[in-house]
């Protein structure tokens, strides 16, 4: 069996097992995100390796609204649970 199918099996549940899992992760996607240097209101490109659920890229999409992001995982399952978080998302 691949990673990525590893990982799909686990898409679905995936969120909430890894706030259980991780201590502080939203502080920790808010530090990354404290670290971007450019403005709010930037346009900026963004490339997420190991995406998952794509739960960073939406944290992204809303602190800077004209960011496109791009996500790449090696599971399709995760990109399939991204790309419902990011429907709405105008990038």
């Amino acid at each position: 069996m691949t990673a990525g199918a590893l990982f799909g099996r686990a898409a679905w549940d995936y969120d909430r097992a890894r706030r259980q899992l991780v201590p502080g992760l939203d502080r920790f996607y808010g530090a990354a995100l404290g670290s971007v240097p450019f403005a709010e209101e930037q346009e900026i490109k963004v490339l997420e390796l190991g995406a998952g659920t794509g739960l960073l890229s939406a944290m992204i999409a809303e602190k800077f609204p004209r960011s496109r992001v791009t996500l790449v995982d090696l599971s399709v399952e995760m990109l399939r649970v991204a790309r419902r978080r990011l429907a709405g998302e105008p990038g």
